[in-house]
């Protein structure tokens, strides 16, 4: 939740969203983030708050699955 606060706070977000899959004992979470121009996301993933996160996130498990990033129309499809 601080996460998703500080990702709130941050210049040129429009939005976020958490979507959570339980298979089994594994969980997947996945999260739609919302910029209002690329280079707002590029911001974002430069930022002390960005890095803070992704630190946490490391020492919980890393991530098995790229991490994808969509811009524009191609969101849609």
């Amino acid at each position: 939740k601080e996460f998703l606060r500080s990702y709130d706070l941050f210049p040129g977000t429009k939005g976020c969203r958490v979507f959570e899959q339980t298979e089994g004992d594994q969980v997947r979470v996945t999260m739609l983030q919302r910029f209002r121009e690329a280079v707002d996301h590029e911001r974002w993933l430069k930022s002390e708050a960005f890095a803070q996160w992704e630190d946490e996130m490391a020492r919980i498990q890393p991530t098995v699955e790229p991490v994808r990033s969509y811009a524009g129309m191609e969101a849609l499809f």
